[in-house]
């Protein structure tokens, strides 16, 4: 949470653009009610890259009992390529919003 001090540089040097427009990148409770560091952008984004992980270390468990069967093991292959590029996708997405964080706090 600010404390008063840092709130009023905070709006000496932004203008406190973010909350005064009724647009906070924290929510609802504004910059002044945020419980994190992240943003809600970035919090959903960090969890859709906790959920790919999730869903490619079940693949690779998958993959490892189907030796033999090699239409299963080629479908499995395929799944978690997909799953890859899933995850760089959702890690470019990630930066741009670590990025954005970094402007409304006047770091960039």
């Amino acid at each position: 949470m600010m404390t008063d001090v840092m709130e009023r540089n905070w709006k000496e040097s932004s203008g406190g653009a973010c909350c005064a427009a009724g647009v906070s990148p924290w929510g609802e409770a504004g910059c002044q009610g945020r419980e994190g560091v992240f943003t809600v952008r970035e919090g959903e984004v960090l969890e859709a890259i906790r959920e790919v992980s999730r869903r490619a270390r079940d693949v690779k468990e998958r993959l490892a009992g189907f030796s033999e069967d090699v239409a299963r093991r080629a479908s499995l292959e395929e799944e978690l390529e997909s799953l890859r590029r899933e995850r760089s996708r959702l890690e470019e997405e990630r930066v741009a919003a670590r990025s954005e964080r970094m402007r409304f706090l006047g770091h960039e």
